[in-house]
């Protein structure tokens, strides 16, 4: 069961996700003891370009430098 600062760090995780130019009406974000874990489908926004792997793992990095969790899992399919 996600305590209530899993699910704090898990809307917080999702905002960076919207601040790009990201397609994740397919991605499951989950964070349960801290862990972040990170599911589904995430491709660019149409019209948009860039490297979706390249802004997952920058998300990924500044997430754990913000100290929201202390891992993150990436299970997602990163289409570009």
């Amino acid at each position: 069961m996600a305590t209530q600062e899993d699910i704090r760090n898990r809307k917080r995780i999702r905002s960076e996700f919207v601040k790009r130019s990201l397609d994740i009406t397919g991605m499951d974000l989950q964070v349960l003891h801290g862990v972040a874990y990170i599911r589904g489908i995430i491709k660019p926004i149409k019209g948009a370009s860039g490297n979706v792997r390249t802004e997952v793992e920058l998300i990924s990095r500044l997430i754990r430098q913000q100290n929201l969790v202390k891992d993150v899992v990436i299970d997602a399919q990163l289409r570009d």
